[in-house]
């Protein structure tokens, strides 16, 4: 994500959406306070990088719970199919969720900028994404 490379972003969202598996379920995507990562190693988090993670991972799996639920309004399975009634309409489906935790993460402060376009810049006071993390997410959506 803070490359902001749309394309990669986009392959890797489809490459998560085609995988119907369980153990591909976004709900079992790890919470971020319970995982080592290399920056751990290292020094102690400060409180506002620990908020900037919790913030940034909630984003993306909200993200991806509205990507992948977007995908079957459209017709688009999971599986590959293409499923639509005769009048064009989708068949119903069920809709993923993402861990409940995500929701549960308060929004940052001050706003933290990984990526962005004029509409973001234009934002005013009290606009700005849920968790107050700014990030073109159009690369989440793609078809």
């Amino acid at each position: 994500m803070c490359a902001a490379d749309d394309a990669i972003i986009g392959y890797y969202t489809e490459y998560l959406f085609f995988r119907p598996e369980p153990e591909w379920s976004i709900d079992l995507i790890a919470d971020p306070r319970t995982i080592e990562t290399d920056t751990d190693i290292g020094p102690t988090l400060t409180e506002q990088e620990m908020a900037e993670r919790l913030a940034v991972m909630a984003w993306l799996v909200v993200s991806l719970e509205e990507s992948f639920n977007w995908r079957p309004k459209l017709g688009l399975r999971r599986n590959g199919t293409v499923e639509e009634n005769r009048d064009g309409t989708p068949v119903p489906w069920t809709p993923v969720h993402c861990p409940s935790r995500a929701h549960e993460i308060p929004a940052l402060s001050e706003r933290l900028i990984l990526s962005h376009n004029r509409y973001d810049l234009n934002r005013q006071p009290g606009e700005t994404t849920r968790y107050n993390v700014i990030f073109n997410g159009t690369s989440l959506r793609t078809v």
